[in-house]
């Protein structure tokens, strides 16, 4: 064996994965994240810190889906592996991470994908042309200094425009006089110094038009704040890959500096309950019930993580597979539930960080703010749990709302009326926390009808 073998080797004996789900396929993924824990693999939730990507769920299920998570894949560096996870069982996952290893340790296969990729993305800017660097200004002086050159040498005059090169874009005299026009305002307010030409035609170039997005990302505009004040507006979207993050669900969000305004554009794939039992290697003939019960806790574990809270978010992800585990007795598994929920009481840091957090002030299920539903999450888990022991499939929140509000559990699938009211207002970074805590709430949301009468749940 080379030395370059056996580095390889020394390498890859623990890669770092990145797990993308697919389609609400949520099951997949706790398979593939519970291969990865017993092999000691690190799981990242960054592309830049991956060396395998994990798609857990069926491929081409949509276009805006995969055309995200090809963009997640060109961000990781070599050498890099990706492998699809369509199936449910562990043996699907254990062949998937055996396979990724096979692609991080074939050198050709390496340098192959090293060579393919383009060495710099069209967002990149061109390197410096010194020949023609501006000297401090640009002076166009009835000619144009454009013809077979780049302007944006070594700095860019225009802030967040793209002047293209060969094009007469400054007709006339366009004066540019040691400082920037464009710097945040819109260079045609009360007078055109393009006259006659639209420098942009058929180009992407304006910001606040959509189409000037470096690197994918779109660029601030001008906006009135609350108090009257002009501030910049940034259109952001959540979703649908991203850690934490449900991943049937695309949330629109209009920010101004980091408080939500406006919620736009909520996306769910919608997905019904059915009832009966599942057969398969993992987990091997589950009720509904006891599937509803670890939805919610895989959707708490996220809470608690993005909490910040890691030890309580191991706590909650060894519940749930407790739950998922079919060899743990009903009565264990419901004691195990019951305990998550007292530490989580007794949890001054959580009690802290989640009161008045996304307050509701309705009844039902949404009522209270983000610490009140992630203990009902619990409550309701442990609801299911008993309906699991007593064979009485339900499945549902229903049982445990209000009477008032028997169908709430059901009728929350459709997010684009509750998210709204719910997220504007928040800071951006309180918006995965107030998703996690209605997630929780929703089983018809948290398990797809995909992972039941399967075969290989």
């Amino acid at each position: 064996m080379g030395v370059a073998h056996f580095l390889t080797r020394l390498a890859t004996s623990a890669p770092h994965v990145l797990v993308v789900e697919v389609g609400g396929d949520w099951l997949t993924r706790v398979t593939v994240e519970q291969a990865i824990t017993r092999r000691g693999w690190p799981s990242v939730h960054s592309p830049a810190d991956a060396d395998v990507l994990a798609v857990c769920g069926p491929s081409g299920l949509s276009t805006t889906v995969d055309a995200t998570i090809d963009a997640v894949w060109e961000q990781m560096p070599g050498p890099r592996a990706r492998v699809q996870v369509p199936d449910l069982g562990r043996q699907a996952a254990e062949a998937a991470l055996d396979r990724a290893v096979e692609i991080l340790r074939d050198l050709d296969g390496q340098a192959r994908d090293a060579r393919a990729r383009p060495h710099q993305t069209p967002s990149t800017p061109a390197p410096p042309d010194t020949e023609t660097e501006h000297a401090g200004h640009d002076e166009h002086a009835g000619h144009d200094e454009h013809a077979g050159h780049d302007e944006h040498a070594g700095h860019d005059e225009h802030a967040g425009h793209d002047e293209h090169a060969g094009h007469d874009e400054h007709a006339g005299h366009d004066e540019h006089a040691g400082h920037d026009e464009h710097a945040g305002h819109d260079e045609h307010a009360g007078h055109d110094e393009h006259a006659g030409h639209d420098e942009h035609a058929g180009h992407g170039g304006h910001h606040g038009h959509g189409d000037m997005s470096p690197g994918g990302i779109a660029l601030a505009s001008g906006g009135e704040d609350r108090d009257g004040l002009a501030m910049d507006v940034l259109h952001l979207r959540l979703g649908p890959v991203l850690s934490y993050w449900p991943s049937n669900l695309t949330v629109g969000l209009t920010l101004q500096g980091d408080v939500v305004t406006a919620v736009s554009d909520v996306v769910t794939d919608r997905v019904s309950i059915e009832t009966g039992t599942t057969s398969g290697d993992h987990p091997r003939g589950l009720s509904l019930s006891r599937l509803s019960a670890a939805a919610r806790l895989d959707a708490l574990t996220s809470l608690l993580a993005l909490a910040g809270s890691p030890r309580h978010a191991t706590l909650a992800r060894r519940a749930r597979d407790a739950v998922l585990d079919v060899s743990t007795e009903e009565a264990l598994t419901k004691r195990t539930v019951e305990q998550l929920g007292r530490v989580l009481q007794r949890s001054r840091l959580l009690r802290w960080s989640l009161v008045d957090l996304a307050p509701v002030a309705a009844t039902g299920l949404l009522a209270g703010d983000v610490y009140a539903r992630m203990l009902k999450i619990v409550e309701l888990a442990e609801a299911d749990l008993a309906a699991a022991e007593s064979n009485s499939d339900v499945g549902t929140a229903a049982h445990a709302a209000p009477s008032t509000e028997p169908d709430t559990a059901r009728t929350m699938t459709d997010l684009g009326q509750v998210l709204p009211s719910l997220l504007t207002g928040l800071e951006v970074a309180s918006v995965r926390l107030a998703i996690a805590s209605v997630v929780g709430l929703s089983p018809v949301l948290a398990v797809p009808a995909s992972s039941l009468g399967s075969g290989h749940v």
